[in-house]
């Protein structure tokens, strides 16, 4: 949550927001490469990223201290605005949390699992290993 005094009021407002991080992999050939054969492939790649900006959603609010909100809908469109930076700062912090690779991986693995398998023509696929330069 964030204190916020708005703009057209003098009260002093709690809201609780959402801010989703889209993580995933830069897949461009230069980002990444494969290596092994049919009884299994390495996959070389970068760390998980951001690869747009967060989407910040304003959940709800609560005036805290006396006063109202004059134009409650423009006030919390600006509190919204205002958390994206805040949001924007936090991504570092949160590509650096430990589940953030393991559950790109299983993404990725979700992805091509289906791929490898119709190339793989009845055989199993192969098994996928992942590292990171």
């Amino acid at each position: 949550s964030i204190n916020y005094t708005p703009f057209s009021s003098t009260a002093l407002v709690r809201v609780t927001y959402d801010a989703e991080y889209p993580i995933g992999y830069v897949l461009t050939p230069d980002k990444f490469s494969v290596s092994g054969g049919a009884d299994g492939l390495v996959i070389t790649l970068h760390r998980p990223e951001l690869i747009a900006r967060p989407s910040v959603k304003l959940l709800g609010s609560k005036v805290l201290d006396s006063g109202i909100l004059i134009d409650e809908k423009d006030d919390l469109l600006e509190l919204q605005r205002l958390m994206q930076p805040e949001a924007e700062k936090r991504a570092a912090a949160i590509l650096q949390r430990p589940e953030v690779i393991p559950r790109s991986e299983a993404k990725l693995r979700a992805f091509l699992l289906p791929i490898l398998t119709a190339q793989a023509a009845g055989e199993p696929p192969p098994k996928l290993t992942f590292r990171y330069s």
